[in-house]
Formats: structure tokens, C-alpha cells, sequence
């Protein structure tokens, strides 16, 4: 895909490729998700989860929360969806849309979610604590504290035995077994947002307006790229892992080499703060959601 990405893309300039399709205007929207089928897109809003059917555009359903959704994220199976905010998480069935689990998060702020892949286990972040729940128990299988501030991004590792948090401070990596932190990756400013690479191997993070990516083994860095001009507020790498895909308060979506950092193409079709990037499971396109409302698809060759 990168190599016919390159082709396309040769001799454009920035901001001119094709429009993309405006899918929906959702209102306080934080974070998009794609269903593992492709069909659908979640949007997180105020008071509601927004669902839409990827190929007519068209909302089908919307899924009750109280006050404004701050994460979204499905089970790998597709049977499951849960959306975070104030205090609670929510677990609905997919297909039904009926609520089949409301978790309290003990006065917390979820800022994000992440399924492991088998979809057993739920990972959330808020406040300065990760904690993890299964699905069918009434408290937390642990909750720790891995950093001085807010909580911001949680991502599990492919194979589920990790997950990367990110901070005010720093990113960590965690042990999901032992509720441990593993390593610490320090660096100079905020990490809003964080992205493995589906093999596991690599850690992307979005640290103020840089793009880093670290060896997740040794905790060494492999690269640092600059090129937006306001903080990264989400990361996304595309499902055949040779894509990097960013969104930020200066309104661009950049895409990247994700295994090199080199910069291959800036978007321009929002008018604010792109807050969510997401890879479709077939790699095919990328949603971006903003502040104002406006989610768009991008399509990949």
C-alpha cells in the first residue's frame, strides 16, 4: 500500500488531494472508532454515542450516555462497544444496541479505552490511574498509579499483554498481568496521545507538536519528526503497520512513513482541532473528527 500511496501522491502538493466525504457533524466530538467489520463508525459526542454506516453515510443509531463521551472503543469481535466519560463506562451489544454493563469509575474521568484482544479485558485511563476491568466483574482487576497528572490515551498491545499510557509527564508502558509499570519513556512535554504498531514491536506517541517512535523493548527512541505547528492530539497506524496517521490543534491530518517518520502528505479539510484519527480495519480510509463537529473520510488507495 505504501509503495502505490507514493506513487499517488508524487508531484502533490500539500492539501491537494481529492475532497474527502463529510460523514457527519457531531457536536463536542472526541474520538472515532471503527467497527473490526468496517461498516460502522462510532463517534463520541455529548450525552450520546453516534453510530453510522460507513458505506451510505447515513446515521443509524445513537447510544445514550450522561454528559459528554470522551472515548470510544470496540471488542475485536464486534460484539461489544464501550464509550467512557465522567464516572462511568458504558458496555453496550453492538448489534442491539442494548446497555449490558454500566462500570463506575469512583469519580473519575475516563479519558480512553482500549479492549485487549480477545475482549475480555477492558483497559481505561483517568485522572493520574490505569486501571483494568473484565468484562463480567463488578471491581477492577487493579488500579495503579503511573503518572503525576491527567491521563489522557491507553492502548493495549497486540499480543494483550501490555499497555502504553499517556501523560502529562511522560508515556509509560505497563505490565497488564502484574498492574506494573514496565518502562517509562521520558520526554520533554505532554504526551496526549499513544499508538502501537500491530506488531507490538513499536510505541508511537504524539509529545507535544513531535511524533515520536520507540523501541518498545529497550525503550530507545527510533525517530522524532516534527511538521505540525500545533500539539498532536492523536495518533493512528494503519492495520498493515506502514502508515502513520496524525491529527492536531493546527487542523491538518498528516500521514507518514511509520517506519521511517518521514512525512508524506498534509490534509487540510478542517476548519479545527482535529481531536481523532482512525484507520478503517482494511486499511482503505481514514476518519478524522474535529472540534467543530465535522467528520471526514479520506480515502487510501
Amino acid at each position: 500500500m505504501l509503495k502505490a500511496l507514493l506513487f499517488i501522491l508524487v508531484g502533490m502538493t500539500v492539501g491537494a488531494a481529492a475532497s474527502p466525504l463529510e460523514l457527519a457533524n457531531v457536536g463536542g466530538l472526541a474520538e472515532l472508532a471503527f467497527s473490526p467489520d468496517g461498516a460502522t463508525l462510532a463517534a463520541a459526542g455529548v450525552n450520546r454515542v453516534h453510530l453510522f454506516d460507513v458505506a451510505t453515510r447515513n446515521e443509524v443509531g445513537t447510544l445514550e450516555f450522561r454528559g459528554r463521551v470522551q472515548s470510544v472503543a470496540y471488542c475485536s469481535d464486534g460484539t461489544h462497544l464501550a464509550a467512557g466519560g465522567w464516572n462511568e463506562i458504558r458496555v453496550w451489544d453492538a448489534d442491539s444496541g442494548e446497555l449490558v454493563r454500566s462500570i463506575s469509575a469512583e469519580m473519575r474521568q475516563v479519558q480512553a479505552l482500549s479492549f485487549t484482544p480477545d475482549g475480555d479485558i477492558l483497559a481505561a485511563g483517568g485522572g493520574g490511574e490505569v486501571f483494568l476491568w473484565s468484562r463480567e466483574a463488578e471491581e477492577p482487576l487493579w488500579v495503579a498509579r503511573g503518572h503525576s497528572g491527567m491521563i489522557y490515551d491507553v492502548a493495549v498491545s497486540p499480543d494483550g499483554r501490555r499497555a502504553a499510557s499517556a501523560g502529562a509527564d511522560h508515556a509509560a508502558l505497563w505490565d497488564l498481568a502484574a498492574g506494573a509499570v514496565l518502562r517509562e519513556l521520558k520526554v520533554m512535554g505532554s504526551v496526549w496521545t499513544v499508538a502501537f504498531s500491530p506488531d507490538g514491536f513499536n510505541l508511537i506517541v504524539g509529545e507535544g507538536k513531535v511524533i515520536r517512535a520507540w523501541d518498545t523493548a529497550v525503550g530507545r527512541e527510533l525517530y522524532a519528526q516534527r511538521g505540525h505547528t500545533g500539539c498532536i492530539w492523536s495518533v493512528a497506524v494503519s492495520p498493515d503497520g506502514e502508515l502513520l496517521a496524525s491529527g492536531s490543534l493546527d487542523t491538518s491530518v498528516r500521514l507518514w512513513d511509520a517506519g521511517t517518520g518521514a512525512l508524506l502528505f498534509t490534509w487540510e479539510g478542517h476548519e479545527a482541532s482535529v481531536h481523532s484519527v482512525a484507520f478503517s480495519p482494511d486499511g482503505r480510509r481514514l476518519a478524522s473528527g474535529c472540534g467543530d463537529g465535522r467528520v471526514l473520510l479520506w480515502e487510501l488507495p
